[in-house]
């Protein structure tokens, strides 16, 4: 939440025009369009499918209930972002600030977690089977009840994670020796 704990609700249109601006921005490498930065704005319930938000600063941001499937968000700062029941299915989140985001009830099957910042980020009951959480910093993470079936967490950072037996578990057998 913001400077004063509320999320921004911005009209239809002129939260379009930003999305345009900044796919732009992403396509011509920052030569035309403008980078999205913006704090605390509500994505509530959107159909995001497919969206490019690389490289966006989007922290506090509120996606709950957003179609974020096959979305790219590499390189994004997403802090304290709000992810709740969001469908993030074969999304790119490589190198991506999730640092205390709440993905609760989140689909993330198949999701590109990379080298992501996922410190104290709550996934109670997310999905994330298939998905690819190598390299993830999870430091203070919480997976109560998450489903990770076939989950790649090789070289993942986990100090002071809560996670259930099946996450640790599958933790112990993607390990790498040494």
């Amino acid at each position: 939440m913001g400077r004063q704990g509320k999320v921004v609700a911005m009209s239809t249109t002129d939260l379009q025009d930003c999305l345009n601006r900044h796919g732009l921005w992403v396509v011509s490498l920052g030569r035309s369009g403008s980078r999205l930065v913006a704090e605390d704005i509500d994505f509530t319930g959107m159909a995001l499918a497919g969206i490019n938000l690389m490289d966006a600063e989007l922290p506090g941001a509120d996606f709950s209930g957003t179609c974020l499937r096959d979305a790219d968000l590499s390189g994004g700062n997403f802090g304290s972002a709000r992810f709740a029941d969001c469908d993030l299915s074969a999304a790119w989140l490589v190198k991506t600030n999730l640092d205390h985001a709440r993905l609760d009830r989140a689909r993330l099957v198949g999701t590109k977690l990379c080298r992501a910042s996922l410190i104290e980020a709550s996934l109670h009951d997310a999905r994330l089977d298939q998905a690819d959480l190598s390299g993830a910093d999870l430091e203070g993470a919480d997976f109560g009840h998450a489903s990770v079936i076939g989950c790649d967490m090789s070289r993942v950072f986990f100090k002071n994670t809560a996670c259930p037996e099946p996450v640790c578990r599958a933790w112990l057998v993607c390990r790498k020796p040494g």
